[in-house]
């Protein structure tokens, strides 16, 4: 692997200028937060500049704690890159302006990642990157079992061997596709890297939903509050789409423990879904994790085993006198696995092996009849 990005950074000093750009470029992890089903870790990536220009190549180098993640995370397909709306390496002129995206393990705790123009530096409609921080591109890095409670210990390799893989934009001015070694870009070589960036604008201690007659109670407490204007209770039925149902004013900045209570006086009958939006002043915003709570007037007898499971979660019933059906839901509430129940039923198996590890929820429903039952699938 080491002998591949050697080849790619020999044809990046090949066909590019070696004149230096004396500008400053920075770098930085922001947004860093859990992925909606609480399976992973997301976080951008982010490049400003004290001078303006249309980006060409570059090459990045990022560690992260094998603790957390588990080692070599590309060949494990435990990390993929994407591109949200408005990011740098998503941009497209008619055809996309970067290609050639090339991610690996270079150890087994640092992956690397690198692109190349996809047209010229006339095809691209204007700078790029500015003073102001632009996401290049997005990292979602998936947990080893247990990884959620480890440090995840994300931060830029730099090193005089790992520096200055950034460059200008190749030409010609005009439209079509680069010409690198007749108009070549200008390396950068003054870089900077941040990987504080990657703090909250409210970092969460804990968030609890819990029912309380036909209310539910949400309980959150936080620390190290920066710029926070309030948050947005919201819920869901399915765990995808999410309403508000009311707000919260949050304590602006601070350093110092703060304890919060919101109550859900109409939830829905079954399972509710909850989330926090924090907001800041200026109108950006996170969000919590998901949590699920299960309200019935009527629940049904199931008993499942084993828990945690890794091949098979066996479910035991009584008294099936209808038909019904059985769903395995992620931890944000999408159903990966579904089966029907015939009347009589007493003993029903649902193989797991292929899905992920982490905490699932099993909902039996029987005619009005509900069970809902928290269950760990392990690897």
């Amino acid at each position: 692997m080491k002998y591949f990005f050697l080849v790619l950074l020999t044809y990046v000093l090949l066909f590019h200028s070696t004149d230096v750009r004396g500008q400053t470029i920075a770098f930085a992890i922001a947004d860093k937060q859990p992925t909606a089903d609480g399976s992973g870790l997301t976080f951008d990536v982010t490049l400003a500049s004290t001078s303006s220009f249309k980006l060409g190549s570059g090459l990045l180098y990022f560690n992260y704690n094998t603790a957390a993640f588990g080692p070599n995370v590309v060949a494990n397909g435990r990390m993929t890159i994407s591109y949200p709306d408005g990011a740098v390496l998503g941009q497209t002129a008619g055809f996309p302006v970067y290609r050639d995206f090339v991610q690996n393990d270079n150890t087994e705790s640092r992956f690397a990642f690198s692109f190349q123009q996809g047209l010229s530096a006339g095809s691209i409609p204007e700078d790029n990157i500015t003073g102001t921080p632009a996401v290049l591109f997005r990292v979602t890095l998936a947990y080893e079992t247990g990884g959620e409670t480890q440090p995840d210990d994300i931060c830029f390799e730099s090193s005089d061997v790992f520096d200055d893989q950034f460059f200008t934009a190749c030409g010609p001015d005009g439209l079509g596709f680069p010409d690198c070694f007749g108009f070549p870009g200008t390396q950068l070589t003054d870089d900077v890297f941040n990987c504080a960036a990657d703090a909250l604008p409210v970092e969460f201690l804990a968030f609890t939903a819990a029912p309380a007659g036909k209310q539910v109670q949400l309980r959150w407490t936080t620390t190290n509050e920066q710029n926070n204007d309030f948050f947005a209770v919201e819920r869901s039925e399915d765990g995808d789409t999410f309403i508000p149902i009311g707000t919260v004013t949050g304590a602006g900045t601070t350093n110092l423990e703060r304890h919060y209570e919101s109550w859900d006086d109409q939830p829905h009958s079954g399972l509710n879904y909850y989330r926090l939006k924090q907001v800041d002043f200026d109108g950006s915003y996170t969000y919590s994790d998901v949590r699920a709570v299960q309200l019935s007037s009527a629940v049904l007898a199931v008993s499942v085993y084993p828990n945690p499971a890794s091949v098979d979660l066996n479910i035991r019933f009584s008294n099936v006198a209808e038909q019904g059906t059985v769903q395995l839901l992620s931890s944000a509430g999408q159903v990966v696995r579904e089966q029907f129940l015939a009347e009589g039923l007493a003993e029903l198996r649902l193989p797991v092996q292929q899905l992920p590890s982490g905490a699932y929820w099993l909902r039996a429903t029987i005619g009005s009849q509900n069970s809902m039952h928290k269950v760990i699938i392990t690897r």
